[in-house]
């Protein structure tokens, strides 16, 4: 007897092939010299892979084809296109050192995504090690954006914070510090609903003014993990002194 296959099962393998194109039109459109197209499909990429791993979950299809897939396309779109978003108006310019600095941060891309895939799979993830790489790179694509709607130009006329940059995004993926995943929200009490609304709104800013409310959401995400560092080092100590205790 033929097995019958819900549609809503292609929904995450779909996501992900959407992702995966992004990031080749990405670097097609960075080819050609259309930045601005490049930097929003890298955006629009980073929505998809968000996106796919909850479809996946929701509807039970949680496999590791799935995941290796993801991690392919990822490494594309978030690995490789945001260096050629960079690379032919900045990189290129520093001859070999930039072209190992556009080598160093799809190295810590994939070391990242490596990473992540070897870790125990757990039912709720409360935290990453390391920034995402789709975070990385949104950062990079964002900031483009950012300076174009602010200034009239994109930052590549900035070259040494572009630089800057990919160096970092490549750092701290490769960190060992924590970020935390993605909120779960719930209806159910007063706080959850008030973290609810102002998410809400949140993105309705961001789908109004994205230029203007990504790349700073993405700063402010970069920057939670560094701030709560020296704390979460706190914590685990303190732990660990409790456990000794109580042996």
């Amino acid at each position: 007897m033929r097995r019958h296959v819900k549609p809503v099962a292609y929904a995450p393998g779909a996501l992900t092939t959407g992702n995966l194109f992004l990031g080749f039109s990405s670097i097609v459109c960075s080819f050609n010299d259309q930045f601005l197209p490049a930097a929003w499909m890298i955006i629009i990429g980073g929505f998809l892979d968000l996106l796919d791993g909850k479809v996946a979950r929701l509807s039970d299809n949680d496999s590791r084809f799935g995941a290796e897939l993801d991690s392919m396309a990822d490494m594309i779109t978030f690995g490789l296109a945001p260096i050629m978003l960079v690379y032919k108006p900045v990189l290129q310019n520093y001859g070999k050192i930039g072209l190992l600095i556009g080598f160093f941060y799809i190295m810590c891309g994939a070391f990242r995504l490596a990473r992540f895939n070897i870790q125990p799979p757990k039912k709720e993830k409360s935290n990453f090690t390391g920034l995402p790489i789709p975070t990385a790179a949104g950062l990079i694509a964002s900031f483009i954006l950012f300076t174009n709607e602010l200034f009239g130009e994109p930052g590549f006329v900035w070259p040494m914070l572009i630089i800057f940059l990919t160096i970092t995004m490549g750092v701290m993926m490769i960190s060992s510090i924590e970020y935390i995943c993605f909120p779960k929200f719930s209806w159910k009490t007063g706080k959850s609903r008030a973290k609810l609304i102002l998410f809400l709104i949140y993105f309705c800013l961001l789908a109004i003014f994205p230029a203007y409310v990504f790349f700073p959401t993405a700063v402010m995400y970069l920057l939670s993990g560094l701030i709560a560092a020296p704390f979460s080092h706190f914590h685990h100590d303190l732990e660990e002194e409790m456990s000794e205790i109580n042996v």
